[in-house]
């Protein structure tokens, strides 16, 4: 059996915090916190900014989405008709707005 592997071959010992400390002879370079980071988080006025900046960013994520596949859609239509992509897009820029029309909400 002189083939066997020792199955405690590339295990390591894992140190605690306090041993740690004592090889490095030292403080922790990180300090703990001061105050309770969950209360804080916790807290309503933090929960209702957070919930805020969800949706702004949601809102522009969505505008930035909406202005990128109308783009496309312009220069796939100018490609399909051989036409330049920006004399088309100043076209449609003047083209009058009918107020029913779903596409342009």
């Amino acid at each position: 059996m002189s083939g066997a592997r020792d199955p405690r071959t590339g295990l390591q010992r894992r140190y605690t915090m306090e041993e740690i400390l004592e090889l490095h002879g030292g403080k922790a370079k990180i300090q703990p916190l001061n105050y309770d980071a969950l209360a804080m988080l916790r807290n309503p006025l933090y929960v209702k900014f957070a919930q805020e900046l969800k949706d702004r960013s949601s809102e522009m994520n969505r505008g930035i989405l909406a202005k990128q596949t109308e783009d496309a859609a312009v220069r796939q239509l100018a490609s399909d008709n051989d036409l330049p992509h920006d004399q088309l897009r100043e076209v449609l820029q003047r083209a009058p707005v009918e107020e029913d029309d779903p596409y342009k909400k």
